[in-house]
């Protein structure tokens, strides 16, 4: 299946009255009315936003209706301070600020002499009163002390409201989320937007959300369940927005390990009290760090985190033959088979109940020698299997990130994002060790955004990114019927057919091959302050190649039940 699309958006919003910025995927802003001690407006007072972290600042002056806006501001920590002759300095401290969440923070100026300060000292309450737009934000420190099995980000979705589905799943032999928010439909095509500092991260071929990095390489995540900006486009039901940290002008790191095993768990339900417990050694271990590379200009940020898992799936309720009907003598069976084409008993030489070798097909009799195990217990007084298939899960990811500010009009951040992984799975629904699938896969994520503020009216916004995933799935071992006598050969890569015996046993395979997707993209968003009014246009042009080869069961499907012989497995 290939697939090739091109995606082209262009917006142009218009509001009236002095709102702020909507649609600032990586950035937020800071909005405001200032007022004397009588509650009048002061237009013409100088607001001065700082980024406590990089030592950065940017100022405007309040609007003749005493307004003003900060815009395109990083998440962080945030000082403002406002400065009017004849009045005293206005300072609050403690502004912490997320992406896409715009602040309100009205200054309340006192009457006295600038050198003198009124600091207010308690966080301001950053509730979004400027846009309609509901979502739920988690910031960094939620989602390293929230408990997250797997610590997989995705999971924090189960905390917004409306998310109804929330599923991380291997598709095409990758990692993928998906999610359903607000009543909206997947359709193998997806109704949700994901983002990644503010590029696309998403496959092609079903629009399922890619791989994010590990929990302590996140600013924070956020998800829009609904009254988001148009600038967003493309997908109704939601966006899922994850950011990445930046460094500070503070060295920061941290190193972490998580443990898991098997004497921590419970037996499976079901399983004999002589078999052991199911496998599971599981190490997700990783570190951090962040810092100046030129203080107060440029930062970086590293990430590595790793995982090296090995755990076990319970097979169950697998009946086996007994060592005598595998050799096609069924006198001590409660199922006697007959003949089908004569409808009566078997017999070999006289002895009725017995299928004689000639009559047996050589080709299931080598494939079930080399594939069945013996028995090692009871299942409503059969013969029957237990067991666990045993795979391993190993990923590791990579990132880097780098910020860097030419001047208070030119700002740069560049993201690089590289997780790879393999894993095994059984081959389809077999109940007994039997064919399995190795995937592998690889994702790769490029972001460059820049931030021009042409005037102090005009600012303008850029991303452009190249997202390439690719995945595999190889079936073993490579073998078909043909390698058991058989004539029949399968087009294609070899493969174990899928075998289902009523009553008895599965064995199974699944379909395997290659699949890919680069994604291009390009959006740009300008933001023009006209008085009140508040205009923006941009575009978005999207290049995405998908492509998959799947071997859709070239190796066969047989099913046999009892309806010809009374048995089914005769």
């Amino acid at each position: 299946m290939k697939n090739t699309g091109i995606a082209v958006c262009v917006l142009i919003l218009a509001f009236l009255g002095s709102l702020p910025l909507l649609a600032q995927v990586t950035t937020t802003s800071i909005v405001g009315v200032v007022t004397d001690p009588s509650g009048a407006v002061m237009p013409g007072v100088k607001v001065t936003v700082t980024d406590v972290d990089r030592n950065q600042s940017k100022t405007a002056l309040t609007s003749s209706s005493g307004e003003y806006r900060i815009d395109f501001l990083l998440t962080g920590n945030y000082t403002v301070t406002a400065l009017s002759s004849g009045f005293k300095t206005f300072t609050q401290a403690g502004i912490q600020l997320s992406a896409g969440a715009p602040a309100t923070i009205d200054i309340h100026m006192s009457t006295g002499n600038v050198t003198e300060k009124v600091e207010v000292l308690s966080s301001a309450p950053l509730i979004n009163t400027v846009n309609a737009e509901v979502g739920t934000t988690i910031d960094s420190t939620e989602m390293v002390v929230l408990p997250l099995v797997n610590r997989n980000p995705y999971q924090l979705l189960d905390l917004t409201p409306g998310v109804q589905t929330n599923s991380n799943i291997q598709s095409f032999g990758a990692p993928a989320q998906v999610t359903l928010i607000n009543g909206g439909s997947d359709n193998g095509a997806g109704s949700v937007n994901y983002f990644l500092d503010g590029a696309p991260n998403l496959t092609g071929l079903r629009n399922t959300g890619n791989i994010l990095p590990n929990p302590d390489a996140l600013q924070e995540f956020r998800v829009q369940t609904s009254n988001y900006g148009a600038p967003y486009g493309r997908f109704a039901s939601g966006i899922v927005n994850a950011l990445v940290k930046s460094g500070t002008n503070t060295m920061h790191g941290s190193i972490f390990e998580f443990v898991r095993n098997q004497a921590f768990s419970a037996r499976d339900w079901g399983s004999s009290p002589t078999l052991p417990k199911a496998p599971l050694h599981r190490n997700q271990f990783g570190a951090t760090l962040g810092g100046p590379i030129v203080h107060n200009r440029t930062f970086f940020f590293g990430s590595y985190a790793g995982l090296r898992q090995t755990s076990g799936t319970f097979l169950n309720n697998a009946i086996l033959p007994t060592t005598a009907e595998a050799s096609g003598d069924f006198r001590n069976s409660a199922k006697k088979p007959v003949n089908p084409l004569t409808n009566a008993p078997y017999s070999c030489q006289g002895v009725q109940n017995v299928i004689c070798v000639a009559n047996q097909d050589p080709v299931a009799t080598n494939l079930l020698k080399a594939y069945l195990p013996a028995s090692n217990t009871t299942i409503s007084g059969l013969p029957g299997w237990q067991g666990y298939y045993t795979a391993p899960y190993n990923t590791d990811d990579f990132l880097i990130k780098i910020n860097h500010t030419f001047n208070q009009n030119h700002q740069l951040a560049v993201t690089y994002f590289n997780s790879s992984g393999l894993t095994s799975t059984r081959g389809g629904s077999s109940n007994v060790p039997y064919a399995s699938q190795q995937q592998f896969w690889r994702q790769q994520n490029a972001v460059i955004n820049h931030t021009w503020m042409i005037s102090p009216t005009i600012v303008n916004n850029i991303w452009a990114s190249y997202t390439r995933f690719l995945s595999n799935r190889v079936n073993t071992p490579q073998m078909s019927l043909a390698d058991f006598g058989s004539a029949f050969t399968p087009q294609g890569v070899h493969a174990l057919p899928n075998i289902s015996i009523t009553g008895y046993f599965t064995l199974g395979d699944s379909n395997g091959g290659p699949g890919f997707t680069d994604n291009y993209a390009l959006r740009d968003l300008v933001t023009w302050t006209k008085g009140n009014h508040n205009i923006q246009w941009g575009g978005e042009v999207v290049l995405d190649k998908s492509q998959k080869v799947a071997n859709l069961t070239n190796f066969g499907t047989y099913s046999f039940n009892a309806g010809a012989t009374g048995n089914a497995f005769a």
